[in-house]
């Protein structure tokens, strides 16, 4: 995990794990064809908990930016990607206890070519205000596959990211002509 995109107050709570903050992860799974419980469209929100979480969104989030939202509880597992070397940076995720209408909205979605995003956020109880990770993580979700009651999947960063080269500006006599003879 790249801890520059930490915000002091989370990699604070890691280092000291103080007793009277408690770190919550979530996960949002958005694509356009998602229904919601109201029969709108909106994203998926979990977080691993026992109860819902009311916390706020960063004002670059696909839907409800900079919004006060609702993160339903269900356990779920995530593997967030080492930092390492290497073309892609994977994460593995699973989702318990499903409820019919996410594992619809999932199948939903595997009728069209767009692609469901999914992005983690952690967020500290002293401060529910907003992500504690700037930005959070976004991920595109490559795989997935849905049991009776479990959702799995590996998503990844954008190919776009991840293969982009590095510096990414060519230096060609086109443009820069100064380079030229």
């Amino acid at each position: 995990m790249d801890n520059d995109r930490l915000t002091d107050a989370l990699k604070e709570a890691y280092a000291s794990a103080p007793q009277d903050d408690v770190t919550f992860e979530t996960l949002e799974l958005y694509h356009s064809t998602f229904i919601d419980e109201d029969g709108g469209t909106g994203p998926i929100r979990v977080v691993n908990d026992y109860r819902d979480l009311e916390a706020g969104l960063e004002s670059t989030a696909l839907a409800d930016a900079g919004e006060m939202v609702t993160f339903t509880r269900f356990a779920f597992e995530v593997k967030l990607p080492v930092v390492a070397e290497g073309p892609h940076k994977e994460i593995m995720i699973s989702i318990d206890n499903v409820t019919p209408l996410i594992a619809e909205n999932i199948d939903r979605s595997k009728s069209t070519n767009e692609k469901i995003i999914v992005t983690y956020r952690p967020y500290l109880l002293s401060d529910l205000s907003k992500p504690q990770l700037d930005p959070p993580y976004s991920f595109i979700l490559r795989t997935v596959d849905i049991t009776e009651s479990t959702v799995t999947g590996r998503a990844t960063f954008s190919v776009e990211l991840t293969n982009r080269s590095f510096p990414n500006k060519m230096y060609t006599a086109r443009n820069f002509p100064g380079i030229a003879r």
